[in-house]
C-alpha cells in the first residue's frame, strides 16, 4: 500500500510538472498547437540489458535473450511534444562467466516492474496525412518508480564474506531517457524503434551490490520495435 501510494504521488507530481512546461514552452515558442489531438495506445519490446553487478555487456549477460516489454498511453499537446504514460516489465539475467569476475561463480536473473511518465519532444517531416507530417524523431525524457524481485545463484561463499550485499527485492526511482523513430502507416497505426536508458537511483535493481566493484548505480537499456493504435 506505501508503494502504491509514493507511485500516484509521483504521478500527480509528473503530470503537473508537464503541464507546467507546456504553458512555458507556449510561451517562448518551442511548441505550436495541435488542431487535432492524439491520443495512442502504444506496445513497445525488444531486446535488452541490465548495466548491474554481474554481466554488464551483452557477452556475459546474453543480451539477445533478456528483453523488455512495454505498454503506454500517448497524448499530444502541441505538433511536436505530447506526454506518455507507461507500464513496463523486464527480465535481465547476468553473470560472471567468460568475465574479469569469473572466478566470483555469480549469476543473477532479475523481473523488473516499472511505471513511468515522460514527455517527448519531435520533429516532424516527409509527406503530410491529415495535415501531419508522416515521420517524426523524437527525445524523450522522464520520471518512474520500479520493482524488482531478484534471484541468485552463487556467488563462491570464499568471495562473498564482508564484499557482497545482496537484496530479493528491491524498490526505487528511475529516470528514462533516449531516441527514437516513428512512421504513420495509415489512420490509426504508427511504427517504429526506440534506444532507450533508465537510470535508477539505487544499486539494488539486480540485487546485488559489490562492496568493492560497486562505483555507480545501476541502468536498464535497451532497443524497442514499437506499435501504436490511434483512438481517435
Amino acid at each position: 500500500m506505501r508503494k502504491l501510494f509514493l507511485s500516484i504521488s509521483l504521478f500527480l507530481i509528473i503530470l503537473e510538472g508537464l503541464q507546467a512546461q507546456r504553458t512555458s514552452f507556449r510561451r517562448n515558442g518551442l511548441i505550436t498547437q495541435k488542431p487535432e489531438i492524439t491520443s495512442l495506445v502504444t506496445l513497445a519490446a525488444g531486446p535488452a540489458i541490465c548495466l548491474g553487478e554481474a554481466g554488464s555487456s551483452f557477452q556475459t549477460t546474453n543480451g539477445f535473450h533478456n528483453y523488455n516489454i512495454e505498454l503506454g498511453y500517448k497524448r499530444s499537446i502541441a505538433d511536436n511534444l505530447c506526454v506518455k504514460a507507461t507500464f513496463e516489465y523486464g527480465n535481465y539475467y547476468g553473470t560472471d562467466n567468460n568475465s574479469h569476475l569469473s572466478y566470483r561463480s555469480f549469476s543473477n536473473n532479475a523481473n523488473v516492474f516499472g511505471l513511468s511518465a515522460r514527455a517527448e519532444y519531435s520533429y516532424l517531416f516527409g509527406p503530410r496525412f491529415r495535415r501531419v507530417k508522416l515521420n517524426s524523431v523524437y527525445a524523450f525524457l522522464g520520471a518512474g518508480v520500479f520493482d524488482s524481485s531478484n534471484q541468485f545463484s552463487g556467488p563462491n561463499p570464499h568471495y562473498m564474506q564482508d564484499r557482497m550485499i545482496l537484496e530479493g527485492n528491491a524498490f526505487g526511482a528511475f529516470i528514462p531517457y533516449g531516441i527514437g523513430y516513428q512512421r504513420q502507416i495509415n489512420r490509426q497505426f504508427y511504427v517504429g524503434g526506440e534506444f532507450s536508458s533508465q537510470y535508477a537511483f539505487s544499486d539494488y535493481v539486480d540485487g546485488a551490490h559489490s562492496i568493492h566493484y560497486s562505483k555507480s548505480n545501476d541502468v536498464l537499456m535497451g532497443f524497442k520495435f514499437t506499435l501504436a493504435y490511434s483512438l481517435f
